[in-house]
């Protein structure tokens, strides 16, 4: 499984709730337009506390695995063309600050605490 992981940032202009209820209610769906023939799955994770007095530097992860190389480049063709650009692009501005995000492979090395 490969699995792709977006730090994103929300646009300063928006609460914190305000982000994550555009995000899941409107982004989430173009997310899911340009990576459900491609994608196995499509995760969101929202800090919502954390062991330090101050949550993460970020107001979601982003998630996006995929079963093969293959299948990424194609998500990454799908939405390279200009059509998807300019969706992706216009909705972006209004909810992330996108100067901030920060795009990484992860590789998983998962315990057996079964044991």
């Amino acid at each position: 499984m490969i699995k792709v992981v977006t730090l994103l940032h929300r646009n300063p202009a928006l609460s914190a709730s305000e982000f994550r209820d555009y995000y899941e209610t409107h982004h989430r769906l173009i997310g899911e337009k340009y990576l459900a023939p491609h994608a196995a799955r499509y995760l969101r994770r929202y800090p919502i506390s954390a062991s330090s007095e101050s949550l993460p530097e970020f107001d979601v992860m982003m998630e996006v695995w995929f079963e093969s190389e293959a299948q990424v480049a194609a998500a990454q063709a799908g939405m390279a063309t200009d059509e998807a650009q300019a969706e992706i692009e216009a909705d972006e501005q209004k909810l992330f600050d996108r100067s901030r995000s920060k795009t990484f492979t992860v590789l998983d090395c998962e315990s057996d605490l079964t044991l």
